[in-house]
């Protein structure tokens, strides 16, 4: 007898055949996302957000939203929430006025992990508060890129192995293992600079990606003083748009991996370019494999990813739930 997951994934194949396979239209050669989220979400988000509704009924039976939120811990995630749910509650029969308090619910929570405007580009988030932002530039040993040694064309090199190994791993569900803070107002060296901070985590998990297997690095995590002259937008998710080119306003540099529980700083140019090596490496390996792949398998692997993280985050509230069973 088949899993109910594998019974959902059948049903996801056929209507990806119906509405993919058969126009052509839909699928791009050269992404990385194999089919549009749009097509294949409303093929597991009810399943998905019906489960995770009636575990979130049941936490609050013992936790408050505060405790909850922090289980969940980056405001991402519960704004997932927001956006999402609704039309699912709606599906399942819940009244109005119920969908209406569980959406009030969800944004308490959101108030309780960030404050301000829910992109972050107002620097009030509460991840990376005023008191951790003085912290963390007091306390790092910053690089300056005019020295030399082309640090700045290395970080923007390293950025972008970071980025397309997180979307070659993660696909559609590349957000769940990504996030970008900022830009903070801070000073560097008495002059006025700003701050972005990048952290990839969760980059090894063989389960999810086998060639992940001898990769290194658990996560990794980025800071760069910008020119105050950069102008930032955050127009997408974990995104920025800039009107002045990055390399050549950059200020300073500092950073991190992570394996395991040992921690290297990223402070040399012969480590960071080790670091580059293996990021690029791997993403090349990866994108090879998915090359090599039919396109049915592509969609497939695609919703084997999401229908994965989707499952591991019910399975994190789920562990709560123990003591109702």
């Amino acid at each position: 007898m088949k899993k109910n997951s594998d019974v959902l994934i059948d049903k996801m194949i056929k209507a990806f055949e119906r509405c993919s396979f058969d126009s052509g239209k839909i699928l791009d050669p050269d992404a990385w996302w194999p089919l549009n989220h749009l097509y294949y979400s409303p093929l597991y988000i009810d399943h998905f957000y019906g489960v995770l509704l009636r575990n979130f009924e049941l936490l609050k039976r013992k936790y408050t939203l505060k405790e909850i939120a922090d289980t969940i811990s980056y405001p991402s995630a519960t704004w997932l929430l927001v956006v999402s749910a609704p039309r699912i509650m709606k599906s399942m029969g819940i009244k109005k006025e119920k969908r209406i308090s569980l959406i009030l619910e969800f944004l308490e929570m959101i108030q309780t992990q960030m404050a301000g405007n829910i992109f972050c580009e107002d620097g009030d988030n509460i991840i990376w508060d005023s008191n951790r932002v003085e912290q963390l530039i007091s306390g790092t040993e910053w690089t300056d890129v005019s020295k030399g040694g082309n640090l700045n064309r290395l970080f923007a090199r390293l950025h972008a192995a970071l980025l397309s190994l997180n979307e070659a791993i993660f696909r559609n569900c590349n957000n769940v293992a990504r996030e970008v803070h900022g830009p903070y107002k801070v000073e560097y060296k008495g002059q006025p600079a700003q701050l972005i901070i990048r952290e990839y985590y969760n980059l090894r998990d063989p389960a999810l990606e086998p060639k992940l297997k001898d990769f290194p690095y658990e996560s990794i995590e980025t800071y760069v003083l910008y020119d105050h002259a950069v102008k930032f937008d955050f127009p997408v998710l974990n995104d920025y748009t800039h009107d002045l080119p990055l390399i050549e306003h950059t200020l300073a540099v500092a950073g991190k991996t992570k394996e395991k529980t040992k921690e290297k700083n990223l402070d040399s140019i012969k480590f960071l370019d080790r670091v580059c090596g293996i990021l690029e490496e791997k993403n090349s390996q990866i994108s090879m494999a998915v090359e090599q792949m039919a396109r049915e398998d592509q969609v497939l692997e695609s919703v084997r990813r999401v229908y994965y993280w989707t499952k591991r985050l019910n399975a994190k509230l789920n562990c709560f739930n123990r003591v109702f069973f």
